[in-house]
């Protein structure tokens, strides 16, 4: 049984469709006569009255499918006229939906706006303007009616994406410009009755990332309210991090109360966004509450894990004052660097230089004034090296950073050290370090390290106290002045503690103490490192010395701090009774070149002696002449290590060593030859 329709409702349906197809028909024919190039000529002598610039669109037309909106192509703004080049901004197609009503009483209403293929270029001069600087050299006169405003209007605009964006960031209208590439990004609700809704697909130094998040509405912050949410979600390679807070927007800036959890498994995606290695220990987790009190932000740790180690503490931050406040206290029972993941990021091209030169942070310290507690009980190094009772006090104040001090024991004995870092009355800034480590014990030293056995006594003795300029730190040894030295005392060392550090100085060893190739054990009776510092450069004249059972060493020559060289000669004298012809003893090892890869090789006196000339002498830069006179002194000397340590060596000897590119050629033949004299 078929449902019969009656006629008058056939009838009733054609009509209400018949006048429907009118009112669609005659929408769009009157939608396609409006004058729209009537609206842009009016948007663009507004903006240009505004900014003093010119906007301009290539083409303004209007789509009907899916709905009715406005479309304009090739969309330029002109950039300032010292800029980089002649557009700030350059859209290829703009699409806004425009609302019916509003249409027919000839007002164009956008409630929802699509961006494609945009470059928006932000940009300053070398005065630090930028070019959102606006100056409205070209204004309309003053007779003439704006109209524009009544007959455009974004009142309704509620979803905003762009698509294929590019954002270029540079300073003093300079080529090199930071490029942040967005495939798409979605702002939806807004205006003032709707939440905030993101998401951000993107990649920044050509690392992908994404945020998404919500944000409260825009009408709650005017009517100051105090509860008023915001939630972030961010991602990249290796990292993710959620923020989720509340705000009171009843005083500025707003106080807030949330939460923040950050977890790192692999810091290369992070590195590539921040530009630098970061040096993070991972992996790298936290969760953290955030709130206000008494003024300041609060951050404290709720569950924070360095690879297995746990950490608590907290940060606070205070605004109120001429530049921010920072206060953080942490502890940790146990801290353990030493098994942290390498990151993946392909690392920079090596520029062979041992002190980076990357600049200190001299303009932040300016920006705020902080305080710092640090207390581990137990560190371990990324070297594996071992720090108890770890306790850090730092400060930043009026621009100078003070580390005072650093106390830690290690290998049972105390080390302890000073930093301070800064400009002070409009000088330039400098670095002064201190430290200072007694009867640090290598025998337990090297069972901490899981070398036992390997050294038995071998107490150390260390002091630097260095000072020079602070803008980096190679910047700071190439014009350092002051000594650094090392004092070991008695001990026996077998097995790997005969190889510590690596192919150079093991190498080094071998040649300038065969002994140790032959029995299963080394006997320090003393050894001594004393570089006394001038400007970058450190002259060496027997203040490095070594005495075991069997023989002793001296060096003498050059490191230069500046450019990252030495050349040294070290001459090894057997004592007496243990036979020169027991071993193969070089007459003179040299060491020279790069600090980040120095050569080690024998020398002889007779190559030396041949080479008695001002050329034959640049040639080996002296160190050859200066073995003979070394291998005299090593003889008289019965205790090489005392005249190291007391500086006999520099007081007996007016000669001082030449670098090899010094200008005055005959001053380093000269000084070799007051050695021979002597």
């Amino acid at each position: 049984m078929s449902l019969k329709i009656p006629r008058w409702f056939k009838i009733l349906a054609a009509v209400a469709g018949g006048i429907a197809a009118v009112i669609f028909i005659g929408l769009f024919i009157y939608v396609k006569t409006l004058d729209y190039e009537e609206y842009a000529d009016l948007i663009e002598k507004k903006i240009r009255s505004a900014t003093g610039r010119e906007f301009r669109t290539a083409k303004v037309g209007i789509s009907v499918f899916p709905g009715i909106g406005l479309v304009a192509d090739d969309v330029q703004f002109e950039n300032a006229s010292w800029g980089s080049r002649p557009e700030m901004v350059s859209i290829k197609r703009i699409e806004g939906r425009v609302a019916i009503v509003p249409l027919l009483m000839r007002r164009v209403e956008i409630g929802r706006l699509q961006v494609t293929g945009a470059t928006f270029l932000i940009e300053t001069n070398k005065e630090g303007v930028g070019n959102w600087v606006f100056g409205s050299q070209k204004p309309a006169p003053a007779a003439e009616k704006d109209d524009s405003a009544a007959l455009f209007s974004f009142g309704g605009l509620d979803d905003v994406s762009f698509k294929d964006t590019v954002l270029l960031f540079s300073q003093s209208a300079g080529t090199e410009r930071l490029r942040l590439d967005i495939q798409h990004l979605e702002l939806a609700g807004g205006g003032l009755s709707r939440e905030i809704h993101f998401k951000l697909d993107a990649a920044f130094r050509d690392q992908p990332f994404t945020a998404s998040g919500s944000a409260g509405l825009i009408s709650a912050i005017m009517k100051k309210s105090a509860d008023w949410p915001l939630e972030i979600d961010f991602s990249t390679d290796g990292t993710g991090a959620n923020i989720k807070s509340h705000l009171d927007w009843r005083s500025l800036p707003p106080p807030a109360r949330g939460s923040i959890e950050l977890n790192i498994d692999d810091s290369a995606g992070l590195e590539k966004l921040a530009g630098t290695s970061l040096g993070l220990p991972l992996p790298l987790a936290l969760t953290a509450s955030v709130k206000t009190a008494d003024g300041q932000y609060l951050i404290e740790l709720l569950k924070s894990t360095i690879g297995k180690s746990d950490i608590s503490g907290s940060v606070g931050i205070k605004t109120g004052g001429k530049k921010p406040a920072v206060m953080a206290n942490f502890k940790a029972t146990s801290l353990d660097l030493s098994g942290r993941k390498p990151s993946r990021q392909n690392p920079a091209k090596s520029s062979g230089r041992v002190f980076s030169d990357a600049p200190f942070p001299l303009a932040l310290l300016k920006t705020i004034d902080a305080d710092l507690v640090v207390k581990i009980d137990r560190l371990i190094l990324t070297n594996e090296l071992p720090l108890d009772d770890l306790q850090v006090s730092a400060s930043v104040q009026n621009g100078t950073l003070k580390v005072n001090p650093l106390t830690a024991a290690v290998g049972g004995g105390i080390l302890s050290a000073d930093l301070t870092l800064g400009a002070a009355d409009n000088k330039p800034p400098s670095l002064v370090i201190k430290a200072e480590g007694k009867n640090i014990s290598g025998e337990k030293l090297a069972a901490a390290m899981g070398y036992a056995d390997s050294i038995s006594g071998g107490s150390t003795d260390i002091a630097v106290n260095l000072a020079g300029p602070g803008k980096s730190l190679a910047h700071f040894m190439g014009g350092a002045g002051g000594e650094a030295r090392l004092v070991m005392g008695p001990g026996v060392f077998r097995g790997k503690a005969l190889d510590w550090g690596g192919d150079t100085l093991t190498k080094l060893s071998d040649l300038v103490n065969p002994f140790r190739r032959q029995e299963k054990q080394t006997t320090l009776v003393c050894g001594v490192v004393r570089l006394p510092v001038r400007d970058g450069m450190v002259t060496v004249d027997r203040s490095i010395a070594m005495e075991t059972n069997r023989l002793t060493v001296v060096a003498a020559g050059q490191i230069n701090l500046r450019n990252e060289t030495l050349n040294l000669g070290f001459k090894s004298h057997v004592k007496e009774g243990i036979g020169i012809g027991a071993v193969n003893l070089a007459d003179l090892v040299r060491v020279s070149g790069p600090l980040s890869n120095p050569s080690v090789g024998a020398d002889t006196v007779e190559s030396a002696k041949k080479a008695l000339s001002v050329g034959g002498a640049l040639v080996t830069g002296g160190l050859s002449l200066l073995g003979e006179a070394l291998y005299k002194k090593t003889i008289a000397d019965p205790d090489p290590c005392r005249t190291a340590l007391s500086g006999a060596g520099s007081k007996s000897s007016t000669a001082t060593i030449k670098n090899k590119n010094q200008k005055e050629n005959g001053g380093i033949v000269d000084s070799i030859k007051n050695l021979f004299r002597k």
